[in-house]
C-alpha cells in the first residue's frame, strides 16, 4: 500500500488597501494652510490692531482736551464779570432817586401832527422841570399822540400803536435797551418785548410796537416800561390811554436817563 506523503499549504495573508491614503494626505495639507493663514492673520492684527479683521478691536480714544494757553486766560482775564440780582429785589430809593435842579430843562422835542381836520401842525412838548425818580430812567414828556399817517404814509385807519425813542444822560440816543409792552385792550391780554434801535423813524433809539389793526379806545389800561437783561426794571410802568379816531392811532412816548 503505498504511503501518501501529507502535502503543506501555507495561506498568504493579505494586505489592507490603501484607498484612505488620499484623503489623509489632503487633511494634513489643509491643517498645515490653515496654521500658516493663522500665523500671517495673528501677524496682520499685532501690527495693526484697527484692521477691519480684527474681531476685538481697541475701543476708540476720547478727543483731545485742548488746554487753554497763557494768553487765552488773560484775554479772559480782561472780560468784566457780569452780575445779576435776584429777580425779586427792587431797587431802592437810596439808589436811584435824583432830582434835577429847577431850573434844568430836557430838550424839546417837536414832532408833526395832524388836527382832526387835517390840517399839519407842529406839536411840542416839554419835560416836567423836576425829575425825581427811583429808576434811572424816566419820561422824557408826557405821552401824546398824533396820526401815525405822519409817519408812516402807507397808515390809514387799519391801525394803532406806541412808539417812541430812549435818550442817554447826555441827550444821546440809547440803544439796546429792553422795552416791554403789557396790560389789555378790547378784552384781549397784551405783552410784548422789543429794543431800542429797532424803529428808526423815531430816531437812532427809536423803538414801536402794534397794539391793534384798527383804532381802540383805552384809559390807563396799557403800559411800557424799560427793563435790563435780568429783567430789572430801569423804569416805572408809564400807563397811558388810546384813542378810536384815526388822527390819534400812534401814541408817542419817550424816555430819558436821569441817573
Amino acid at each position: 500500500m503505498p504511503v501518501v506523503e501529507p502535502q503543506l499549504f501555507i495561506e498568504r495573508e493579505e494586505k489592507p488597501e490603501r484607498s484612505n491614503s488620499f484623503f489623509w494626505n489632503l487633511l494634513s495639507f489643509l491643517l498645515v494652510a490653515g496654521m500658516i493663514l493663522f500665523v500671517a492673520v495673528f501677524i496682520l492684527i499685532f501690527q495693526n490692531p484697527e484692521a477691519s479683521i480684527n474681531p476685538f478691536p481697541p475701543p476708540t480714544m476720547p478727543a483731545t482736551v485742548v488746554i487753554p494757553t497763557a494768553t487765552s486766560q488773560l484775554a479772559d482775564a480782561f472780560i468784566p464779570p457780569v452780575t445779576t440780582q435776584a429777580a425779586t429785589s427792587e431797587p431802592t430809593a437810596t439808589q436811584f432817586v435824583q432830582t434835577l435842579p429847577p431850573t434844568a430843562e430836557l430838550p424839546i422835542i417837536t414832532m408833526p401832527s395832524a388836527t382832526p381836520e387835517g390840517n399839519s401842525t407842529q406839536v411840542q412838548t416839554t419835560a416836567t422841570s423836576n425829575v425825581v425818580s427811583v429808576y434811572p430812567f424816566a419820561l422824557q414828556s408826557q405821552p401824546y399822540a398824533i396820526q401815525a399817517e405822519v409817519l408812516y404814509p402807507e397808515r390809514n385807519c387799519d391801525w394803532l400803536g406806541v412808539g417812541g425813542q430812549v435818550l442817554d444822560i447826555k441827550g444821546a440816543p440809547y440803544t439796546g435797551i429792553t422795552i416791554q409792552l403789557g396790560g389789555y385792550i378790547d378784552g384781549h391780554s397784551i405783552f410784548l418785548t422789543s429794543l431800542t434801535g429797532t424803529a428808526l423813524q423815531y430816531g437812532q433809539a427809536g423803538y414801536e410796537f402794534t397794539i391793534a389793526d384798527k383804532p381802540i379806545a383805552s384809559k390807563g389800561d396799557l403800559w411800557l416800561r424799560l427793563v435790563d437783561q435780568a429783567g430789572l426794571a430801569l423804569s416805572e410802568r408809564v400807563y397811558f390811554e388810546t384813542f378810536d379816531n384815526c388822527q390819534q392811532n400812534l401814541i408817542v412816548i419817550n424816555f430819558k436817563q436821569v441817573k
